[in-house]
């Protein structure tokens, strides 16, 4: 049967895009390291780069040879594991002091937050309550006791954003939440009784409980989850899903304000929406159990991140 010119047309546009990908992967790759200071920078970019490849194989997967879909697969493995070689050259890896505990004074809760804004609305201080622009902090916000104050948050929506190698425990429940441009941090928050939206994230662990969990544009997190719903992601790469592990005073009254149900998680149940075929995603997969981490605010506002019982 003869080609359609649709289809050439697409596989003459994927042999162009997939060629000038790889070619500028295998620049940044092979080229001259950067240093430790501008290593991050250099990481996103690259990781960019590689997940537009990712993404490139997956859309074009209806039209292209089946060889030259897995050769590229592979290729983006091969470019994942290179970049991780040259990260600890340049800067080994550290991991979150997951053993050590760490304390900071506890934060309360603004009286006068608005309450759930339009989406277009810019994400600021001004016009939300939150978590903004935190950097290599740990930072653990409780609401006031006063049950009035807990309603009130529960219909709040709240944003977390531009936070980088920090730890941030929001131990209140929330009407809705927005996380976004997050580097490198442990993100752990109490039950959310609308959705949470996560955007633009890396390298990071995010434990949340919520009826709907939508997540884009993130590459290499965890996420532990209680999710009323199935979780979507769009345009994500190298993801990892477990059940919910954050522990506070207070959290089983709160999950009761916002009719939450503990038992009933979807947190494995991803729909990936840039994957359509009935096979498993390549861009997530289930954290193991020996890996799954812990975080715990106990009744001093001390945090701990704990390893999993062996």
């Amino acid at each position: 049967m003869k080609e359609s010119n649709p289809d050439i047309q697409a596989r003459e546009a994927w042999s162009t895009e997939s060629s000038r990908l790889k070619s500028a992967i295998s620049a940044q790759l092979s080229g001259p390291l950067p240093d430790a200071d501008q290593l991050p920078e250099w990481v996103d970019e690259v990781k960019q780069l590689i997940s537009k490849l990712e993404h490139l194989v997956v859309q074009y997967s209806h039209v292209i040879p089946k060889y030259d879909s897995e050769s590229s697969t592979q290729d983006v493995q091969k470019f994942k594991q290179a970049l991780e070689t040259v990260q600890n050259q340049v800067a080994p890896k550290k991991k979150f002091a997951f053993k050590t505990k760490v304390t900071k004074t506890t934060k309360t809760a603004s009286a006068d937050d608005s309450l759930v804004v339009p989406a277009s609305t810019p994400l600021t201080p001004e016009s939300f309550p939150g978590v903004f622009d935190v950097s290599d902090e740990v930072l653990v916000r409780q609401a006031a006791q006063d049950e009035q104050e807990k309603i009130r948050l529960a219909n709040v929506e709240h944003v977390i954003v531009r936070c980088s190698k920090s730890l941030v425990a929001i131990c209140h429940p929330m009407g809705a939440l927005r996380i976004q441009s997050i580097r490198d941090c442990v993100i752990a928050v109490g039950p959310v009784a609308g959705a949470i939206y996560v955007m633009d994230c890396v390298n990071c662990q995010l434990m949340l409980s919520s009826h709907q969990v939508r997540i884009h544009d993130c590459i290499d997190c965890e996420f532990y989850l209680s999710a009323g719903s199935k979780p979507i992601i769009e345009h994500c790469t190298g993801l990892k899903f477990a059940p919910f592990r954050f522990q506070y005073p207070g959290l089983a009254d709160h999950q009761k304000l916002v009719n939450h149900a503990p038992l009933e998680n979807s947190w494995q149940e991803i729909q990936d929406f840039r994957w359509l075929r009935t096979t498993q995603s390549p861009n997530w997969s289930l954290l193991e159990e020996s890996e799954w981490k812990t975080v715990v605010v106990n009744d001093s506002a001390e945090v701990s991140i704990q390893d999993s019982p062996q």
